[in-house]
């Protein structure tokens, strides 16, 4: 969900992919829901940048929307870096979006 967020932007916090440990995956992945059992959706490398749009409820979840094209900075073109009016709603913008692990995430901005 992304919004809902009155007069900030649509989704609140930037955040990139943490360096991941040495002689692991390489990657952290995108999940569909909440969960390391649901679904994988993509496979980000370190540094890929995040908009930070959702907490799960246990607080081990980010809901991101990210870019897959331009794995080296998140732009405007996603739709999510400025407010939006209304309630909360499932994003379906250009962009990719799902579930990240919070503990691999650096926080940038928000």
């Amino acid at each position: 969900m992304v919004g809902a967020n009155g007069d900030l932007d649509v989704c609140a916090s930037l955040a990139v992919v943490a360096p991941l440990k040495t002689g692991g995956d390489g990657f952290l992945s995108v999940r569909a829901r909440p969960s390391s059992e649901s679904a994988e959706l993509a496979r980000l490398k370190p540094h890929h940048p995040l908009a930070i749009c959702e907490l799960s409820e246990d607080e081990r979840w980010f809901g991101v929307v990210y870019s897959p094209n331009t794995p080296d900075r998140l732009t405007g073109d996603c739709g999510v870096l400025s407010p939006i009016e209304g309630p909360a709603f499932p994003y379906d913008g250009p962009c990719e979006s799902g579930w990240v692990a919070r503990r691999y995430v650096e926080m940038t901005a928000g």
